[in-house]
């Protein structure tokens, strides 16, 4: 995986205006475009955010770093965060029934009704439609965990330690090639894919970009700590079936070992996570009543934008098609 890309093309008035910008030397900016009403479903708006949020992880080749923080861009960039977030408060919403925030999390997790994207691959995904997933998961699980680490310096108390326990698996546990960013790579270049980190950004649906763009507010803002933690333990909660599903889809088109190898790493490691994060991390963080709400929050917004992406994947797929 590359460590720099270059910038990819504009879709819109305001991804063109944020490529434009990282252009050029750090500088002040022009008036940025007007604030659609709608950001959630606008690719423009979601591949502006991706953009400029790509400058806390990696960057982008020939962009000046010093942008990460620049005023003018940190200053236009705010109202589009805060026009996202409150789309996605107002479309998302999990009710505190004063219950143990771990039992609500599994419940939720349970009664959501988003179509499992899962189920049909297992069953029915083409090679082309395995390759599609792919590319559209890339964007997040190729920084797999780069969200969350935002979160642990901004921990305290007891639900540290198993929180960056959690982490530490992600990362391998310090073993060199055990990164489960890489082990993710390594499926895309079993299917004959680019495991380049910005190599589909071109490809992506407003879908994709949109899980990754919502884990990062959460995590370069310290005051949104509760939703990045709610956010995470809905991943940790809602994966390791899943993963034996997506696993043996793969297995039926007839791949090996190097394709499957992530699913079947996070079978195991995911039904350990979702109880660690559960009952250790987000029981004994949620102590107060606004630490809660903003745990549930997360929660819902990662259901929420996974399901938006299960259903643009399984409307595409269900007609025969692929990228």
């Amino acid at each position: 995986m590359s460590e720099v890309a270059s910038l990819p093309h504009a879709r819109g008035a305001w991804s063109r205006y944020v490529i434009e910008a990282l252009a050029g030397p750090p500088r002040d900016l022009p008036e940025p475009p007007a604030l659609p009403d709608r950001v959630r479903r606008d690719e423009d708006v979601q591949l502006a955010l991706y953009v400029a949020q790509e400058l806390h992880y990696g960057g982008w080749e020939g962009v000046d770093d010093d942008w990460e923080w620049h005023p003018a861009l940190a200053q236009a960039l705010r109202p589009l965060q805060d026009r996202f977030l409150a789309e996605l408060r107002e479309s998302f919403a999990l009710e505190d029934s004063g219950e143990p925030l771990s039992t609500q999390l599994f419940a939720a997790a349970r009664a959501d009704d988003s179509p499992s994207m899962s189920s049909w691959f297992q069953r029915h995904a083409t090679v082309e439609q395995a390759r599609e997933y792919l590319v559209l998961r890339s964007a997040v699980q190729l920084k797999e965990a780069d969200a969350q680490a935002f979160l642990m310096p901004r921990l305290r108390g007891a639900a540290k330690a198993p929180f960056i326990e959690i982490m530490c698996d992600e990362y391998g546990s310090g073993r060199p090639g055990r990164l489960h960013s890489q082990i993710w790579a390594r499926s895309m270049a079993g299917v004959g894919l680019s495991t380049d980190e910005h190599a589909f950004v071109d490809q992506w649906p407003t879908e994709a970009m949109a899980i990754l763009n919502a884990q990062t507010i959460f995590g370069i803002r310290r005051s949104l700590l509760a939703a990045g933690i709610g956010f995470y333990s809905i991943v940790e909660i809602t994966s390791s079936i899943p993963m034996r599903r997506y696993q043996r889809g793969f297995e039926r088109l007839g791949f090996g070992d190097d394709v499957t190898e992530y699913f079947a790493e996070h079978v195991e490691a995911d039904a350990t996570h979702e109880q660690m994060m559960a009952l250790e991390v987000v029981d004994p963080f949620g102590d107060t009543r606004q630490r809660r709400a903003d745990v549930l929050f997360g929660a819902a917004v990662c259901l929420g934008l996974d399901g938006d992406l299960a259903r643009w994947c399984l409307t595409r797929w269900d007609q025969g098609a692929a990228a």
